[in-house]
């Protein structure tokens, strides 16, 4: 594992981020936004090469500190081949379990299809939903997102990888604070 961690992180030089003449500021927000895209590129990348139980266990998790009520791992079942696996389950919006909500989270390499949206909405129908979060680790094409937005009737919310990034940085899933930087400044109303 310890060889993994210089992951292919593009190197930047100070240069090229323009920040030879900007104030201390400046400096540290363009650094922070680097580091963030940088930690969203590496938990992606170690999320894919961990196996289906770390995938299953980092999505239930992430719903569970997003607020999701009824999540354990006895709810979902593991679904597909190597190249298509994932996870699929029923999540709750309330602690009663009135609002059901059915959930697939894909591990997958290939841009998500209007077709698989359209399994989506047959499998919503099955579980007797019409509310559903499809979660993938790659993209979903154009035609995937007109489909979930087509029928009113259905609640459809993507997460693509950049947004489950997103959600697992904001949330701390998979990921640790390891410093803490407190910018102090001159109080004018001193």
């Amino acid at each position: 594992e310890e060889g993994h961690s210089k992951e292919i992180v593009p190197s930047i030089s100070m240069i090229d981020i323009g920040i030879e003449n900007e104030t201390p500021e400046v400096i540290i927000g363009k650094a922070t936004l680097i580091l963030y895209q940088s930690l969203k590129f590496q938990l992606l990348a170690s999320i894919k090469r961990k196996p289906i139980s770390f995938f299953e266990y980092f999505i239930v998790e992430l719903l569970r500190r997003i607020g999701y009520k009824g999540i354990d791992s006895a709810n979902f079942d593991v679904i597909g081949k190597q190249e298509k696996e994932g996870i699929e389950g029923s999540i709750y919006q309330d602690e009663l379990g009135i609002e059901k909500i059915y959930m697939q989270a894909k591990k997958w390499e290939m841009q998500v299809t209007s077709k698989d949206i359209r399994n989506f909405i047959g499998a919503l129908n099955l579980k007797g939903t019409n509310r559903g979060v499809f979660i993938t680790t790659s993209t979903f094409s154009q035609e995937a997102k007109a489909e979930a937005k087509q029928n009113p009737m259905h609640k459809i919310v993507l997460i693509d990888s950049d947004r489950l990034m997103q959600l697992a940085i904001m949330y701390n899933v998979g990921i640790q604070t390891k410093r803490v930087v407190e910018i102090k400044g001159l109080d004018e109303n001193f």
